[in-house]
């Protein structure tokens, strides 16, 4: 697991949130997921809304990777936080915290907050996926073999860089409104 907590704040939020936060021993803590138990790669944090009562959470990743991205970024929806876990990514309401999603984001081993699109961006190490304030926006399919990892944003494009046997680091670009791809690798 990356040993890295990633902080973004970049979308505009109706809440406050700390990242391992000191507890009392009596707060209430939801598990997501529920399980009961806690493991190496939990997450701690705590919700403060603007309005209504506070949480703490216990965020568990699935366990598949030792580079999964963990991490907490606002989401294009106000009232919403994303939340990465060794690789696993939930969205949760943050005056329900007992309503979270676990989205279709792949492996996560990269993220970039996009607000002037509205968009948040997850990389795995085969493909990206766009998500925006309504959900799924766009995904490339496979444009890796086994190895992919954004660099940054020119104009309306997102960069990036594939793993190759062939020619080592290839760029790739998105079109950030379609989701089209150039460059990267394609299966033939």
């Amino acid at each position: 697991m990356s040993t890295q907590t990633t902080r973004d704040i970049s979308f505009e939020h109706n809440y406050t949130v700390t990242v391992q936060p000191e507890m009392s021993g009596s707060e209430v803590v939801i598990d997501v997921p529920p399980s009961g138990h806690s493991r190496p790669d939990s997450l701690l944090i705590k919700v403060e809304p603007h309005r209504g009562e506070s949480w703490f959470g216990v965020f568990r990743g699935g366990g598949l990777t030792h580079a999964g991205k963990t991490g907490v970024y606002t989401w294009p929806n106000r009232d919403k936080l994303c939340v990465t876990c060794a690789g696993t990514a939930y969205l949760v309401d943050v005056h329900d915290p007992r309503r979270y999603e676990e989205l279709d984001a792949g492996m996560v081993t990269d993220v970039l907050p996009l607000p002037e699109y509205g968009l948040v961006a997850f990389a795995d190490p085969w493909e990206v996926r766009a998500f925006g304030a309504a959900g799924l926006v766009w995904r490339t399919g496979r444009i890796a073999v086994d190895g992919l990892r954004i660099t940054g944003t020119e104009g309306d494009c997102l960069k990036g860089l594939v793993d190759s046997f062939e020619e080592g680091q290839v760029d790739f670009r998105i079109d950030l409104k379609t989701g089209k791809v150039e460059g990267g690798f394609r299966l033939h």
